[in-house]
Parts: structure tokens; sequence; C-alpha cells
């Protein structure tokens, strides 16, 4: 389990900027694992890495401006409907080294908050 520190709140306007506190990622097993994470909060990006670059990328869809809305959890390669698909999916490989890094996104459409964490198939 990895921590990654993001910041966040509630705008009056209903946009979400997103987790508030340090996230916890949890990687389940397997090729196709479940990516969780607490507290149970939305990002505005997610990208999943390994060493010949970006393996997976989703980006929350634009409602009427930016938005933070992928809730956790998730399962690699399976988008939710509130995402865009930005790279990928390439198929993960048993023994390989990966990051996670996400995001959440600003009023202006800025990623704010970086992080990261890894995880081992």
């Amino acid at each position: 389990m990895s921590l990654l520190a993001l910041g966040c709140g509630s705008e009056p306007n209903g946009f979400e900027r997103g987790c508030e506190t340090a996230v916890s990622f949890q990687v389940g097993a397997g090729l196709t694992p479940q990516i969780d994470w607490s507290p149970d909060c939305k990002l505005g990006v997610l990208r999943i890495s390994g060493v010949n670059g970006i393996m997976w990328q989703l980006r929350a869809r634009d409602q009427m401006g930016p938005d933070n809305l992928i809730a956790p959890a998730l399962r690699y390669g399976e988008p939710p409907a509130s995402t865009t698909v930005e790279a990928g999916p390439l198929p993960l490989v048993t023994g390989e080294q990966y990051g996670i890094q996400a995001w959440v996104v600003d009023l202006n459409g800025q990623a704010i908050g970086a992080g990261e964490a890894s995880f081992q198939r």
C-alpha cells in the first residue's frame, strides 16, 4: 500500500475539486487488477506508467468545465463512463514494476496535487 497526497475540497458551484487528504492506493492481483483508493474521493486524472511509458491514462470527462469524477474502485482497462481514455490500455506484464500517478483538476482545468504510488505485477 502506497500513499498519495492530493489537494481538494468542494466549490459552491458544484465543481468537485477532488481528494482532500492523502490517498492510499490498493492494487489487486493479476494483470487486470482492481485499483482502489481511500478515502472515498474523486480524481480528475489517473495514469498507470511502466518502464516503456504510459500504460493507461484516464481523464474525467468535462461536463460544464473541468471536474473530478473518477471514483474508486475501477478495474485496469475498464474505463468508467465518466472518463475519456487518453492512452492505452497496454497489457501489464508479470514481474514488471508500475507507477500510479493521480491528479485533481482545478476550475481552470489545471492538474494539481500530483502524487504517486508504485506496484509490481
